[in-house]
């Protein structure tokens, strides 16, 4: 593997993440401007494939090709997922985010493992568990895992974490419903 792993993010992370869920979350506080230096933090070549990956996958619907070209750079990507069009996935540290069975990401959708500012470079992993959905143009932070069966409504900034079985959505995002009860909702009593 071509990665070099900055800030103590290595190998071993990376597993511990993929097999047990486990947060990853790293930050640097630098002199220099991090987003400047950008090509300091991953290889500008093993980089630039990401991009071209990511670029190409954004054009396609939904189809498991997307899956496979996603997961030969580095996203872990379980069976039935949907990438909807102009999803962009990470391209710096797309190992960082894994997507558990039968999840969806909506049209638009953004996951970033990594933030930049003037001063600070902050990377984090992105879990999606099992069915759950990010509603279209949202935008995931480093360091979220949203729950199974949870949803995230269209157009909303995910900064902290969605439990399980949830509906949450916003900017910031809040709890809007338990998906408990919708499933009662609509059914008539007799």
């Amino acid at each position: 593997m071509f990665i070099k792993f900055m800030f103590g993010i290595n190998k071993k992370e990376i597993t511990e993440f993929r097999n047990h869920g486990k947060k990853i979350l790293k930050l640097a506080e630098m002199k220099e401007n991090p987003a400047y230096n950008w090509f300091k933090y991953k290889n500008w070549v093993v980089q630039a494939f990401n991009y071209a990956v990511v670029l190409f996958c954004k054009a396609l619907p939904p189809l498991e090709i997307k899956n496979q070209l996603y997961r030969i750079i580095g996203v872990k990507i379980g069976k039935k997922v949907s990438i909807a069009n102009d999803a962009i996935l990470d391209p710096i540290f797309p190992e960082l985010i894994r997507i558990d069975d039968n999840a969806i990401i909506g049209w638009g959708t953004k996951l970033y493992t990594h933030e930049f500012t003037q001063t600070t470079a902050r990377f984090g992993t992105i879990h999606l568990r099992k069915n759950s959905m990010v509603g279209e143009w949202s935008v995931i932070r480093p360091g979220i895992v949203v729950g199974e069966n949870s949803l995230i409504a269209a157009m909303s900034f995910v900064n902290e974490d969605v439990a399980d079985n949830l509906v949450e959505g916003g900017v910031p995002i809040h709890i809007i419903k338990h998906i408990a009860k919708l499933k009662h909702k609509g059914k008539r009593n007799k």
